[in-house]
């Protein structure tokens, strides 16, 4: 056997060094993997407690780290058109102002597995809808209402940079005539691209 190794150390050392560059290689990929992993942001948007107008909005941060969200931005289409808000402008505050703030304010930081009530679908509606003032249709605003787009922005990890998540919700009448709020998409779409993070900060700018 050692005659069989002395023979063949050259082989054997070109197979053993060849090995642990493998290993190397392996292991640097699970490195460079998990460091992309919490680099990386998620955030859901989500419906609860119930299917209806009384359905509440929830914004989570399913992130490695915290993200300060900056802004909501509401897309809101009807049968003639499509009308675009941010909901950090909706309404002025009251000075007796009670519950979370960020829920009033539409915007802070939220913690890892931390997520936001930002009030009820149909609250939200209304409020857009009144904010337009002689803009919308006539009629019942809420049930002109065919779909209600999501866009929640903010920045995430030490370098500052915007992240985001999209999601739409259709409004349908189930068979007892009651609007149900329906998401189009099982998750939340991520915005993370450099592309998409840039549009979403034009987007921001143009609600300064």
């Amino acid at each position: 056997m050692w005659a069989w190794m002395t023979e063949n150390s050259r082989a054997l050392t070109v197979v053993t060094s060849t090995g642990t560059l493998l290993v190397w290689v392996v292991y640097l990929q699970l490195i460079v993997s998990g460091f992309r992993r919490q680099r990386r942001s998620t955030i859901l948007i989500n419906r609860g407690a119930g299917r209806g107008l009384g359905a509440h909005c929830l914004i989570s941060n399913m992130s490695a780290d915290a993200i300060y969200l900056t802004s909501i931005i509401a897309t809101i289409t009807t049968a003639e058109r499509s009308y675009h808000r941010a909901l950090t402008d909706l309404r002025d505050l009251d000075e007796a102002m009670q519950g979370d703030p960020r829920s009033i304010f539409k915007q802070g930081p939220l913690q890892s597995g931390e997520y936001l009530d930002i009030g009820t679908f149909g609250d939200l509606i209304r409020q857009i809808g009144e904010q337009e003032d002689g803009d919308i249709p006539s009629g019942d605003w809420t049930s002109q209402v065919r779909s209600f787009e999501l866009t929640a922005v903010a920045v995430y990890g030490a370098d500052d940079f915007l992240v985001g998540a999209r999601r739409t919700f259709l409004l349908r009448a189930d068979d007892k005539g009651r609007i149900e709020i329906c998401p189009t998409s099982v998750g939340s779409a991520q915005i993370r691209s450099r592309r998409e993070r840039r549009a979403i900060g034009e987007m921001l700018r143009d609600y300064l």
